[in-house]
């Protein structure tokens, strides 16, 4: 190599540092000058970028192998993090639903003083187990007996608890306007899960 450098010339001879590349009695010529990478750059050795010619002409290389891992590593974390925000999310609406059923019950058998009062009796009864209905249907959607159950089985319950108290009085009315309520939650809840699913899914190919 030193009798290719031209006469006059000095070359400047660029090796990445590595100990098996050294040697203790190696005569270095006069034209030529040794110079050694920093530990750790791999962007100043133009090896290092063959990894990614590698990958894209889809050739056996350790780089396409650390690239597929990396890869598959980002959608594990990225598939596990959806998982956790959609168990987070039904758990909440899951707690809401349960917040709101005893809502009710503390409103239908509290003293009749301490009953909040927000809108006429008729409509709070038809809003509230709307709300209901649709939070419980949307916390457990594949178990719409239970919801069923829970929420138009409350109705019945909590109008023969009132009967029970000193100030409050249970009605085939007001239990008909409440089942009303639940009913139209559920059904406002199924048909907003069947149109979300509907839309998220592939169009069949006919």
């Amino acid at each position: 190599m030193s009798e290719q450098v031209a006469p006059g010339a000095h070359a400047a001879l660029v090796f990445d540092g590595a100990g098996y590349r050294l040697a203790k009695d190696l005569a270095i010529p006069e034209n030529i000058t040794l110079v050694s990478l920093p530990p750790y750059a791999p962007e100043l050795n133009p090896i290092e970028t063959s990894g990614s010619i590698c990958v894209a002409t889809n050739s056996p290389s350790p780089y396409s192998k650390v690239t597929i891992f990396r890869a598959r590593l980002v959608g594990w974390r990225d598939a596990i993090w959806s998982a956790n925000r959609k168990q987070m999310l039904h758990k909440l609406v899951a707690i809401t639903a349960w917040a709101s059923l005893a809502f009710i019950a503390y409103a239908t058998l509290s003293p009749i003083q301490a009953r909040p009062k927000i809108l006429s009796a008729d409509l709070e009864h038809i809003v509230a187990f709307a709300v209901t209905g649709l939070l419980f249907c949307l916390a457990f959607p594949r178990q719409i007996v239970r919801v069923c159950f829970i929420v138009l089985g409350s109705v019945v319950l909590l109008e023969y608890l009132q009967t029970l108290t000193p100030d409050r009085h249970g009605t085939l009315v007001d239990a008909s306007e409440k089942i009303v309520g639940g009913a139209l939650g559920i059904f406002a809840a199924r048909a907003t899960l069947y149109l979300w699913h509907r839309k998220r899914s592939p169009p069949s190919k006919s």
